[in-house]
């Protein structure tokens, strides 16, 4: 009977949800994620919700007068700083979140990133020094891309991570970081701890930033100073990526002006990264409801993955090759220099062109730069109906290059 079904709530971009939880046994509620439903811990048994939905005492409006009748909450990212674990923990709710689910996303991400800024400054992985900072399943992915070229010296800071990796150095200190040429951030966003990342990487961290250095940061904007940031763009003519902000949707104007990458926090939005978080949660919930309810629909999660993949997007992808000759290149170099690295600007520009047919940023920085000549009061706006209605987006495993 419908009375028996269980109350899933979701928010409406996630995607791919329905091949987990099948109608016949579930009922799914679809809300805009910046708006949680009133009461939803009286009326589902289940939330899955995304970073933008902030679980807490005031938005969660329990009645004490009403059954509890939440089950558990997931999250289909890989973040949880938008949660209050406590509060659930209090009310009996369990918790769920999808660690590592986009990392490559973002990992690929930052690499057409980097790409984009060696060719623009016409420089050389030989050239730079890339630190990342934050080495959890992101700063990993990307370091495990980067550890394949021949950087300057490849580093990590991450007080919490003791162990080595091999071809990364670990830094000792969060300063040491800034002297590099590419610096990557990819930390959490925490304000509790030994090492609280709020406001982490203040206007002292920032003046050690090189002169035409690159500065990405792709994880939580509140570790952020963006003020100091844009105070020293200008005179340290600096190479801005900006993927997550403080406020958001609210964002910097000026520092949207400024940077030369600038996203609406969709570094770790490949399709392939959403299905990833989607599939974590659901089998998280699947499992709670087990052990909560005794409910065994017995399925076999890696097939409906595939058929989720599948019926979201056309795989593999078939692309064209890099279509020039390094002769090519090497016709097109200004001066002995640089025709001296003519193998290795090849080599970048054959990835560059690999990475941006998978996903090009410059595309979605004129999207989001598309505000600045919009009236005040609808550029938040506009932030989300750029995440909302993003478009398919593959990563390289995805890819078939084709001559």
């Amino acid at each position: 009977m419908e009375s028996q079904k269980i109350i899933v709530f979701v928010d409406q971009n996630i995607p791919v949800l329905p091949h987990y939880f099948d109608h016949t046994c579930f009922e799914l509620h679809y809300f805009n994620g910046r708006c949680i439903p009133e009461h939803v811990v009286h009326n589902a048994d289940l939330l899955f919700i995304r970073s933008v939905t902030k679980i807490n005492k005031e938005t969660m409006q329990v009645n004490e007068l009403l059954p509890l009748r939440l089950k558990g909450v997931a999250s289909c990212t890989i973040g949880k700083d938008h949660v209050d674990e406590h509060f659930l923990e209090s009310l009996g709710v369990s918790f769920f979140h999808a660690p590592g689910c986009n990392a490559q996303s973002v990992a690929e991400y930052d690499m057409s990133c980097i790409l984009l800024y060696l060719d623009q400054m016409k420089k050389v992985w030989s050239d730079v020094s890339v630190s990342i900072i934050g080495y959890g399943n992101v700063g990993k992915s990307v370091a495990s891309i980067l550890k394949k070229e021949s950087f300057k010296s490849l580093s990590f800071y991450d007080p919490y991570v003791s162990g080595l990796d091999d071809g990364v150095r670990k830094l000792n200190s969060l300063h040491e970081a800034f002297h590099s040429d590419i610096v990557l951030v990819h930390t959490p966003y925490t304000t509790t701890g030994d090492y609280p990342t709020h406001k982490m990487i203040s206007k002292v961290i920032l003046e050690h930033l090189n002169v035409n250095s690159m500065f990405l940061i792709a994880g939580r904007g509140g570790v952020l100073d963006e003020e100091a940031l844009l105070g020293l763009q200008k005179s340290k003519s600096l190479w801005l990526a900006m993927d997550v902000w403080q406020n958001e949707p609210f964002i910097n104007q000026d520092l949207l002006q400024s940077a030369q990458i600038a996203t609406p926090h969709i570094a770790g939005y490949s399709s392939l990264g959403k299905i990833n978080g989607t599939h974590q949660a659901a089998v998280s919930m699947h499992h709670l409801l087990h052990k909560e309810m005794g409910v065994c629909l017995n399925l076999d999660f890696d097939v409906v993955k595939e058929n989720a993949i599948k019926s979201y997007m056309d795989v593999p992808l078939k692309v064209m090759s890099f279509p020039l000759l390094i002769e090519d290149i090497e016709d097109l170099l200004e001066n002995d220099e640089l025709k001296s690295k003519s193998k290795e600007i090849y080599t970048q520009k054959k990835k560059l062109y690999d990475y941006f047919n998978m996903y090009n940023p410059l595309s979605d920085t004129k999207k989001l730069k598309a505000s600045l000549s919009m009236p005040i009061e609808k550029r938040a706006a506009w932030f989300d109906v750029l995440r909302k209605e993003y478009p398919i987006r593959y990563e390289l495993s995805q890819a078939v290059f084709i001559d």
